[in-house]
């Protein structure tokens, strides 16, 4: 359950969801490779400016932070070689007939359907990864030894800037309304580049989405 509010609302579902689960998993994989998805929120609430490291003392502000870095330290706990994979808000376009949530593209383009505003805050930061990005280094982190990596886009930009920059991609006119919070979700993906993976930044793996789209 990666849905942040439903999370908060139902804490039991999701330490099921986001804990249980993961240690169902590693106990089965004691003698096999474990490849499991943590996220960027287990940096929720982090002052620093970024990009942030693994090496971080955390203390997540919200509850799907919270299971999630407890489910890395115990399942690395379990499976000392399991990859824990902490990823970013990722996103993909329709076309292959999958099932999509609501996304910062799709987002952007139903705000611009629709006439309405869509708000975000220029003290926000934080990285946004094409799945398909993602899925494609899965296979080489197959190979990485056991621990917890960043994985997705780096993002110079705040997110008020990276959603003028996605609606310029796409072509669409969207009224942003600026929020008043500031988060850093930047992770330094410095551990993960250092094993030979390395992903295309946050603007860049977009455009390289609508390349693949408009074949």
């Amino acid at each position: 359950i990666s849905d942040i509010g439903t999370c908060q609302k139902d804490p039991q579902s999701s330490y099921f969801a986001n804990v249980q689960i993961p240690l169902y998993l590693a106990a089965a994989c004691k003698d096999r490779k474990l490849i499991c998805f943590s996220s960027d929120q287990v940096y929720a609430g982090v002052t620093q400016p970024g990009p942030l490291p693994e090496t971080l003392p955390l203390s997540p502000a919200n509850t799907y932070g919270q299971h999630k870095l407890e489910a890395e330290e115990r399942v690395l706990a379990l499976c000392p070689e399991a990859v824990l994979l902490r990823a970013p808000w990722m996103y993909d376009l329709p076309g292959d007939g999958l099932p999509l949530r609501g996304n910062l593209p799709l987002n952007l383009l139903q705000a611009a359907q629709n006439g309405t505003p869509v708000r975000f805050s220029p003290h926000d930061h934080r990285g946004v990864s094409w799945v398909r990005e993602v899925v494609e280094q899965l296979f080489p982190a197959l190979q990485l030894p056991g621990g917890v990596y960043n994985f997705g886009s780096g993002n110079d930009a705040d997110m008020v800037t990276t959603a003028r920059q996605f609606a310029e991609a796409l072509g669409v006119q969207v009224q942003i309304e600026p929020a008043d919070f500031s988060r850093n979700l930047v992770m330094d993906s410095s551990k993960l580049a250092a094993q030979g993976i390395r992903f295309h930044d946050t603007l860049s793996s977009f455009e390289g989405c609508l390349r693949f789209y408009q074949k």
